[in-house]
């Protein structure tokens, strides 16, 4: 097995991307994001002649002069790692010309034939200077691969979650959308295919298994493959608590009662459509902050439990009574995604539903029975 799920494929279509694009990398919290950013920040990047660096972002600063002041400090550092010299005579211009030399002297400067500057953690920026230096940012996007422009050659990844994602909405006005020029880019767990390539030493059973229980989610996955054979799930917890305690008051609050009452989780009525796995959820704050941190997710347009061991670390924060063998877990999740996919597959498949209902019978099928009775198939029990 693996030590590290090295996303070999999502690193590459990033790469693409940023060829023609600047890109806002969005993931939920435990989703693995930092992970992939600092792959690309450490070693060879997939696309020959494309280089990855770090900036750090002003970290709680309202004032927008103290925070531009701190930005263009550490673009300078940049420089003077990358080339051994830095622009001269910046103390004599104003806040935004000096950002704009010390990006134009980036971009005139560098050998490679792409050079991406990294932003990451914006959750501890502010978002009002933030706002300001994004819609700066963009400038540059209009001089992609214009020979001689500071823009020719820079191109900017910006990696976070629900902040990020109000920054780059598709709203026309700049004030309330400064970077929407960015290619929208949803991280989610590992996939079926990447824990068959990861992983080929397991049956397609236990494969499924393993991605029912976790979600694909990278922590969860290590763990259980460390934890085979074993039925315990509390070990799981450790990995999920931190996030939980992260969660405000009112959001814990509302997810233990809807494990306490039985409740079904609402409905997505909203998505991005640009990244389908994201639900708009701008009017209900508390399953905003509930999908960003990770305890739920976004299936047939529908808000479910990221997975069985969430909907399980919930409910034992409700001393709810439960059943918590890794067994007992999976029958259960199985056949409530069954029950739910044979709803949707009598009705119309087309488009968008029919490339969701195909790969979610392509996870079930290794762990149900399936029988083909004309149209629609009917899933009727567990192997």
């Amino acid at each position: 097995m693996v030590d590290m799920f090295e996303r070999s494929k999502l690193k590459l279509t990033l790469c693409e991307k940023l060829k023609i694009h600047y890109v806002a990398l969005l993931a939920q919290k435990g989703i693995g994001a930092s992970t992939l950013v600092d792959e690309l920040l450490q070693s060879q990047s997939p696309v020959t002649g494309m280089k990855f660096v770090l900036t750090s972002l002003p970290k709680g600063v309202e004032s927008y002069e103290d925070f531009m002041q701190i930005y263009i400090q550490n673009l300078v550092r940049l420089c003077s790692q990358l080339y051994k010299k830095t622009p001269d005579n910046l103390e004599q211009l104003k806040v935004g010309l000096r950002l704009r030399t010390v990006i134009n002297y980036l971009g005139e400067q560098t050998q490679e034939k792409l050079l991406v500057i990294v932003l990451h953690d914006l959750a501890d920026s502010k978002q009002e200077p933030l706002k300001q230096l994004l819609l700066i940012l963009r400038e540059y996007h209009e001089q992609i691969n214009i020979p001689g422009q500071g823009g020719e050659k820079i191109r900017f990844l910006l990696v976070g979650g629900n902040s990020l994602w109000k920054l780059c909405s598709s709203q026309n006005n700049y004030d309330q959308s400064p970077f929407n020029i960015a290619k929208r880019v949803y991280i989610g767990g590992l996939s079926y295919r990447d824990i068959s390539g990861y992983l080929p030493e397991l049956n397609l059973k236990q494969q499924a298994n393993l991605l029912s229980l976790t979600d694909g989610v990278p922590s969860l996955v290590k763990l259980l493959c460390q934890q085979e054979e074993s039925e315990d799930i509390f070990p799981f917890f450790t990995d999920i608590q931190n996030r939980w305690w992260s969660l405000s008051p009112e959001t814990r609050n509302t997810l233990v009662n809807t494990i306490e009452s039985q409740q079904q989780l609402p409905e997505a009525k909203n998505i991005d459509y640009e990244c389908p796995q994201i639900p708009i959820l701008e009017q209900y704050p508390i399953w905003e902050e509930a999908f960003w941190s990770g305890f739920i997710r976004i299936r047939h347009k529908k808000l479910v439990w990221r997975s069985p061991l969430h909907q399980a670390f919930v409910a034992t924060q409700a001393n709810s009574d439960f059943d918590s063998s890794k067994t007992i877990l999976l029958e259960s999740n199985l056949k409530e995604r069954s029950k739910q996919l044979e709803s949707i597959i009598g009705g119309s498949l087309t488009g968008s539903i029919l490339k969701e209902c195909a790969e979610e019978l392509m996870f079930l099928a290794p762990q149900v029975k399936i029988r083909r009775m004309g149209n629609p198939c009917i899933i009727y029990g567990y192997r």
